[in-house]
């Protein structure tokens, strides 16, 4: 397998970590068996802590934030296009510039007061406001045009990676239901489309790994090496669309306590909300 943890991670060298996120009307339904509320509601919830705890690890040296990410939310329903949003500055065009540098995401937080639950010494719950930041919004509507969002996905990390040809490979992650309806006739498209994006690539080829969030009441099936328990062919392709884990991340999954294989795939079925989060970390914990 390819480890690529001596790959240098900094401001000349940032990552490019893509998320292709599923923004139709099916996403309003729950998580499949596994409690924690509706899909779109929890995921942008995750994505957002996620995309906090991110610009923490570029804590700021003397010349302010270190921009050793540059992020991109590709929604996909109702339209495609960038869904990171807050408050970007005004000279930066999110449609024009869907890679955004995490210096510019921390700085442009839309930040919002929640009630949270909490525990007292003496063990009785309570409810606290808690301060929370924002980028993106829970939409979920009409379809799921996913080999349009690969595609656009495409447009935007080929000329960044012919820029960054030291940068550790590109990271795609497609949080979906997995249910595409833009095939055109074409029952393979998203597979074929997928196989196009990952020949993108700078020390590597780019990796795509797809979280697979089913209404199914089934258990997860988290970093499997081969499709024999997946319950549907969505899960299937989706399996089949998935690249292999690099052994630095491979390394990075058995910390986190999950039992990983030289051949498991960065592909993740019908997890809970606590599974989405640790997976999208699996995925982007490259220092």
């Amino acid at each position: 397998m390819a480890d690529y943890s001596e790959v240098e991670i900094s401001r000349a060298n940032p990552a490019c970590i893509v998320f292709l996120l599923d923004q139709s009307q099916s996403m309003a339904d729950p998580f499949g068996g596994q409690g924690g509320g509706l899909k779109g509601e929890q995921v942008a919830t995750i994505m957002n802590r996620l995309i906090y705890d991110l610009g923490v690890e570029c804590a700021p040296d003397e010349q302010g934030i270190r921009d050793w990410y540059h992020i991109g939310v590709i929604g996909y329903g109702k339209t495609v296009g960038p869904a990171l949003r807050g408050e970007l500055p005004k000279k930066w065009d999110i449609d024009q510039q869907p890679l955004v540098p995490i210096s510019v995401l921390e700085e442009s937080a839309t930040v919002e007061t929640r009630e949270v639950e909490d525990v007292n010494e003496a063990g009785e719950p309570f409810k606290r406001k808690q301060k929370f930041a924002k980028w993106i919004d829970t939409t979920c509507e009409n379809g799921t045009p996913m080999c349009a969002a690969i595609r656009f996905a495409q447009r935007v990390i080929e000329p960044w990676a012919n820029t960054h040809l030291r940068s550790y490979p590109p990271i795609v992650i497609n949080i979906t239901d997995g249910e595409v309806n833009d095939l055109e006739g074409e029952p393979q498209r998203h597979v074929k489309l997928a196989a196009e994006l990952q020949q993108i690539a700078t020390v590597g080829p780019l990796l795509l790994f797809n979280l697979h969030l089913s209404s199914k009441p089934s258990n997860p099936i988290i970093f499997p090496d081969d499709a024999v328990q997946l319950p549907d062919h969505f899960a299937e392709e989706l399996f089949a669309m998935s690249s292999v884990l690099p052994d630095d991340m491979r390394t990075k999954a058995e910390a986190q306590g999950y039992q990983v294989r030289p051949g498991s795939r960065g592909f993740v079925f019908n997890a809970n909300a606590i599974d989405v989060y640790k997976f999208l970390r699996a995925g982007t914990r490259l220092r």
